[in-house]
């Protein structure tokens, strides 16, 4: 249980983040944890997991208590970003700080399923960084579609802390972490976790990830000093469940207006692609590619960014504003 106070006192942030939404998946997929990730896209995502990772994760995932160290919670740096960034901060992982975060998780005492990352951290760090990439290869495409959604969540709750409403959002979470009389509720708290007072106090705030994995998703973590994060299902996400269901809807107004492919690229851009990237999940040449992004370019739809040797693409706010009016219901 956490105490919050009277709402108009906490910060109240919210922020779309992949990293979450994929520990989400991975909770679901391996941990049996019920998150609600759609038939379909479970099967297409554990085909795409190299087994020899996959089975490493298992048992950490179905522990009891359903504890990660924050250091492979995937939410390192707790603000909206892309997945490009997430995955360079697991490859970044200290081994010997996570060792140590995991001894010190378990009072010096880790059980076995854990002895594995205290003894190689490093091929552990590596063997997770392969599980997450992977996943994520396969989960992309719902996550761009979510681009709209996330935007709209957004909107929602900053009305809400202008005008008083932000109770009615907490009741509405639909998360196993509750609100009542002004504490969450927090289920399988550990009892070692540091206590939370986050009213009236101006580093501490409260933090909302809406999750764009399933229906039932739900997660939370105390273990930062800067922050309580709250992961809930992102808000109509049912929609674009039901639209795949039903297959593609006719008449894609983005498709219309830019043409079939400069429509996928510009949805495949939310999470900072290269053009080898695009030219894999597309199936094109990295020739065409090149092209339909060298116009999506010039037209301040999209932007390219260099990382190290790689050149990698991102939406401009023109092209995400184009896209989400293009796709609004």
């Amino acid at each position: 249980m956490i105490p919050l106070g009277p709402l108009e006192h906490v910060s109240v942030s919210v922020i779309r983040h992949p990293g979450a939404t994929m520990l989400s998946v991975l909770s679901d997929l391996l941990g049996g944890r019920k998150h609600g990730v759609p038939a379909v896209r479970r099967d297409v995502v554990r085909r795409s997991l190299p087994a020899a990772d996959a089975a490493g994760m298992v048992a950490l995932l179905s522990s009891a208590d359903g504890w990660l160290p924050e250091s492979l919670a995937l939410l390192r740096t707790l603000d909206s970003i892309d997945m490009a960034t997430v995955l360079e901060e697991v490859d970044g992982l200290d081994p010997d700080l996570l060792a140590a975060e995991v001894d010190a998780g378990f009072g010096g005492d880790p059980p076995p399923v854990w002895r594995a990352v205290v003894d190689r951290p490093e091929a552990f760090v590596a063997s997770y960084h392969r599980l997450v990439a992977a996943a994520w290869d396969s989960f992309a495409p719902l996550w761009t579609e979510s681009d709209g959604l996330h935007a709209r969540e957004a909107e929602r709750v900053g009305v809400a802390a202008v005008s008083g409403g932000l109770e009615i959002v907490m009741n509405g979470l639909r998360s196993a972490v509750s609100f009542d009389g002004g504490r969450l509720q927090l289920p399988n708290c550990r009892p070692n976790s540091a206590p939370w007072q986050l009213a009236n106090t101006e580093h501490r705030r409260l933090v909302l990830v809406p999750l764009a994995s399933g229906l039932t998703a739900s997660m939370y973590s105390v273990e930062r000093e800067d922050a309580v994060w709250v992961g809930y299902p992102l808000p109509g996400l049912g929609q674009i469940l039901d639209r795949r269901r039903a297959g593609p809807a006719p008449g894609d107004a983005l498709a219309l207006v830019l043409g079939p492919v400069r429509a996928a690229i510009l949805r495949h851009a939310g999470n900072a692609p290269s053009v080898s990237d695009l030219a894999s999940r597309l199936e094109l040449g990295p020739s065409t590619v090149t092209y339909h992004c060298d116009h999506l370019v010039n037209a301040g739809l999209l932007e390219r960014a260099r990382r190290g040797r790689e050149v990698r693409l991102n939406r401009t706010d023109r092209g995400t504003g184009l896209m989400n009016l293009l796709s609004a219901p």
